[in-house]
């Protein structure tokens, strides 16, 4: 079998020839509607994505609530923490799912990769509310807002974000659930009815 050449990696230091600078990739904000577009194409798949999310976090039950301009989707899973919720959450396109390809806790296959769940839940509104409160530390929650229009008005991905915040855990899950998440979504971009 032939073997790859090794990839030589490069400095980002400035080398010491005048006018030549290493200049790094800048991510367009558009391209979260684009890869939601593309990728989760419908708002049964978005949906779908989302209680994806609950059954790899070993979730034993995943509730749905619709109202008029809103969507939640609650489970009561691992959580996050918030340096899960930095590291994971928040990296586009991250792999950590595919390295462990087994839930944590009951073994199960993974179903969801590459922050498709985010993805939809852009797709599905156009703001986030996210309360997480992780298995490992139940009385720490968090909160993070994402308003997906201010996003992509912002224009570059490395500008844009959510703001996180500790909150109490109580009032956060239905009562009886130590951890797990919520997914609030406002500002719905498709109609929902019972033919949805």
């Amino acid at each position: 079998m032939n073997k790859l050449p090794a990839i030589r990696k490069r400095s980002t230091r400035a080398p010491d020839e005048p006018g030549r600078e290493f200049l790094h990739f800048s991510v367009a904000s558009a391209l979260l509607r684009e890869l939601g577009e593309r990728l989760v194409g419908k708002p049964q798949v978005a949906l779908g994505e989302l209680v994806k999310n609950g059954y790899d976090a070993d979730a034993q039950r995943v509730l749905i609530r619709i109202e008029e301009d809103a969507i939640e989707v609650l489970d009561d899973g691992d959580g996050m923490t918030r340096k899960q919720f930095s590291d994971f959450w928040m990296s586009i396109g991250t792999t950590h799912k595919q390295r462990s390809p087994l839930s944590a806790n009951l073994k199960r296959q993974v179903t969801g990769s590459k922050g498709i769940g985010r993805l939809s839940a852009q797709f599905l509104g156009n703001h986030l509310t996210l309360w997480s409160c992780s298995r490992s530390a139940p009385s720490a929650c968090i909160r993070a807002d994402v308003d997906w229009r201010e996003a992509q008005d912002i224009g570059d991905m490395v500008n844009a974000g959510a703001w996180v915040e500790s909150v109490s855990p109580d009032g956060v899950l239905p009562k009886g659930w130590l951890c797990g998440t919520k997914i609030r979504i406002e500002g719905l971009n498709q109609e929902w009815n019972k033919d949805t």
